[in-house]
């Protein structure tokens, strides 16, 4: 997924370390293959070339991805949108200007026409399409770590880009997973202990590489169309890797309603805010 995938596991033998970490590979080369909107002949690639002409029909893996993009769209009021690849490949490339697209109709999912039922989906305009980014780690991760419980793994630290990250059991060394997130611009940092449950970084950082896009607007607030350009980095603790990657982003793009829906329908989540110039990390939820 053009991205560093690391893995900590405890295990009786080496060779069980190597044999699930084998596996684990080929999960994550699975789900490329069907996620990817960069990669041609993924799954994904090929709905979003297609699926403004017709209906197209989808996996059975590739349609639960899509009943939970649904879902977090309709339970973050649509501060979570799955459904803007177009939108924002158009304001990457100069072809719209942020003051045409804020002037622009509904765009996004709610352009999306998903059918659950026949699994299949359409577009209803030309500038629909589906962009993964902001669920495809946590939804990776929540798949390996089901794996490895099911294996009977009970110690694990699994990160996915080094912005999404769950745990199993506790660090061999201690009573819980320690990490300390560090806002960049800032220089202030917070401790957030993790045992069997998971976080999700977000901020205005370009997906590649680290040292030549930090800080580049990316994140679209589908409720206006307008591009999040305040340098403020979201933290959410979640029992599920899925949960707390989607919230990450969705609280960056929310407006004041949004995240109010949010934090009403997630009440077991933690979430943290730090603003370039404020001096702490502010517990939002």
């Amino acid at each position: 997924m053009g991205t560093r995938f690391n893995l900590v596991l405890e295990t009786k033998t080496e060779a069980s370390n190597e044999a699930l970490s084998g596996e684990v590979a080929v999960m994550l080369k699975e789900e490329e293959a069907r996620m990817s909107c960069y990669m041609e002949e993924a799954e994904l690639s090929v709905i979003n070339r297609k699926a403004a002409h017709s209906a197209v029909k989808v996996s059975d893996p590739l349609a639960r991805v899509f009943d939970a993009c649904d879902y977090f769209y309709q339970a973050t009021d649509g501060a979570f949108d799955a459904g803007l690849l177009h939108l924002t490949r158009t304001l990457k490339s100069g072809d719209l200007s942020l003051e045409e697209a804020a002037v622009m109709g509904e765009v996004g999912w709610k352009q999306v026409d998903w059918n659950p039922k026949t699994r299949e989906i359409k577009f209803k305009g030309p500038l629909a399409g589906i962009d993964l980014g902001g669920i495809g780690k946590g939804w990776a991760v929540e798949k390996v770590r089901d794996f490895l419980l099911e294996k009977g793994v009970e110690i694990a630290f699994i990160s996915f880009g080094e912005s999404t990250v769950a745990t199993i059991g506790t660090h061999p060394l201690g009573d819980c997973w320690p990490l300390t997130i560090h806002h960049p611009v800032s220089q202030v940092s917070m401790l957030i202990e993790l045992k069997d449950d998971a976080l999700s970084v977000s901020g205005l950082k370009e997906k590649g590489d680290a040292q030549t896009k930090e800080g580049v607007p990316h994140i679209i607030r589908a409720a206006n169309n307008t591009v999040v350009e305040e340098d403020q980095l979201i933290v959410v603790k979640a029992p599920s890797p899925l949960t707390a990657e989607v919230l990450s982003t969705a609280v960056m793009a929310a407006n004041e309603h949004q995240r109010a829906v949010i934090f009403d329908n997630f009440p077991d989540v933690s979430i943290y805010e730090c603003v370039t110039g404020e001096p702490v990390f502010n517990r939002l939820l």
